[in-house]
């Protein structure tokens, strides 16, 4: 995310909470025992006109989904939140997965489904 886009959360303080800015190779390594929560950007289909974030869509295209997945495998504790795409569905296919329909806001308002992803025997058992 721009620097604008974080400087809240960067300069928000909760005790027992750090927020980073950061690659997430580097912070998930930084933070072997915590608990993570992930908000990656979205998945699209190299056709898809549907890019967010970034200058056309650079922190989408140019992000590792792979590498992200290789770390979380053998993690126990974390919660991620993703956008809905067969690709992320089977790339985690396995681990439990949850759907909520989610209301985006930017541009335009539009609803869309979220999916929230844990490990499997992780706290959060069954979330519902």
């Amino acid at each position: 995310l721009h620097a604008n886009t974080m400087r809240p959360l960067l300069t928000t303080r909760v005790s027992g909470i750090s927020v980073e800015r950061a690659d997430f190779r580097d912070s998930i390594g930084r933070h072997p025992d915590d608990f993570l929560y992930l908000d990656p950007p979205y998945l699209f289909e190299e056709a898809s006109k549907n890019h967010l974030y970034g200058r056309d869509g650079a922190n989408h295209r140019d992000f590792d989904h792979l590498a992200l997945f290789d770390l979380l495998n053998d993690r126990s504790d974390w919660l991620m939140s993703y956008g809905d795409n067969p690709t992320v569905r089977a790339l985690y296919q396995g681990f439990p997965i949850e759907t909520f329909d989610h209301q985006y806001t930017g541009t335009t308002v539009k609803m869309g489904r979220e999916l929230l992803i844990h490990p499997r025997n992780s706290w959060l058992g069954g979330v519902q």
